[in-house]
C-alpha cells in the first residue's frame, strides 16, 4: 500500500509538468491507484473487523444463566447421605454410594421373593380348600 502511494506522488509531482493527453493519462493513473487504495484499505478494514469480532464471541464470557447457576451451591434433592445397614449384629451405617446402591438391591430382591413365595403359598391354601369344597 505504501509503495502505492509513492506510486501516486510521484505521478502527481510530475503531472505538474506535463500537458495535453500525457496528463489526462497521468491524473488517470492517479485516480486509478487511488481507488486501488480505497479499496485495499476496506478490504483490511472489514478483515480486522471480523477477527475483532471472533475474538470477542472465543475469549469474552457472555454472562447467561449457565454462569448465573454455576457458582450456587446445588441442593440435595432426595439425596441419602447416609444409610442404616440392618444385616450386621451391631447396627451401622454407611455413606459410600456403591454400597448403599447395592444394599437396596439386594433389600429390593428380598421383597420381590418374599412376596412371590406368599403368593404362591396363598394360591395353593385356596386351590385345597376350593377342592376339599367339591368333595
Amino acid at each position: 500500500m505504501n509503495n502505492l502511494k509513492r506510486k501516486k506522488e510521484k505521478i502527481v509531482s510530475k503531472a505538474n509538468s506535463l500537458d495535453g493527453a500525457n496528463l489526462a493519462k497521468a491524473l488517470e493513473m492517479a485516480s486509478h491507484i487511488s481507488t486501488t487504495i480505497q479499496d485495499i484499505q476496506s478490504t483490511l478494514f472489514k478483515k480486522n473487523q471480523n477477527i475483532t469480532r471472533s475474538n470477542w464471541h472465543l475469549y469474552s464470557e457472555m454472562i447467561n444463566k449457565y454462569w448465573c447457576a454455576h457458582g450456587k451451591v446445588k441442593k440435595g434433592c432426595d439425596t441419602i447421605m447416609e444409610l442404616c445397614l440392618l444385616k450386621p449384629s451391631p447396627p451401622s451405617s454407611t455413606s459410600n454410594s456403591q454400597r448403599m446402591a447395592d444394599e437396596m438391591a439386594k433389600f429390593h430382591q428380598e421383597i420381590q421373593n418374599d412376596q412371590n413365595d406368599l403368593l404362591q403359598t396363598n394360591r395353593e391354601q385356596l386351590i385345597t380348600e376350593a377342592l376339599l369344597v367339591m368333595v
